[in-house]
């Protein structure tokens, strides 16, 4: 029960830092599970690879994923938590200038 409200907590908050519902699905179970690759991922979260790459290119450029090489296998990783401080930082001054 605790888990599933940490869980709610935290999908909020990541929407509320301006991710989409998929977005979130993806960034969370990366974060539960590691690094993955895309198909592990695709099958982990339903989504297509088609629109898993698309998911993946947005989140990199939110600077939440990276995309590391292990052994010559392109994978994905949750980028470290301090990165979300980037984000907030972001809002917070999108805020501060309205």
């Amino acid at each position: 029960m605790k888990d599933t409200i940490i869980n709610k907590q935290l999908d909020e908050f990541l929407s509320a830092l301006g991710l989409e519902s998929r977005e979130v699905e993806v960034f969370t179970t990366l974060l539960g599970r590691g690094t993955m690759t895309a198909l592990e991922l695709s099958r982990s979260t339903k989504i297509p690879r088609t629109t898993l790459y698309r998911i993946i290119e947005s989140l990199k450029t939110k600077s939440v994923v990276e995309e590391v090489v292990e052994e010559y296998v392109a994978k994905i990783q949750a980028a470290p938590l301090s990165r979300l401080e980037y984000l907030v930082s972001e809002y917070k001054n999108k805020a501060d200038t309205l």
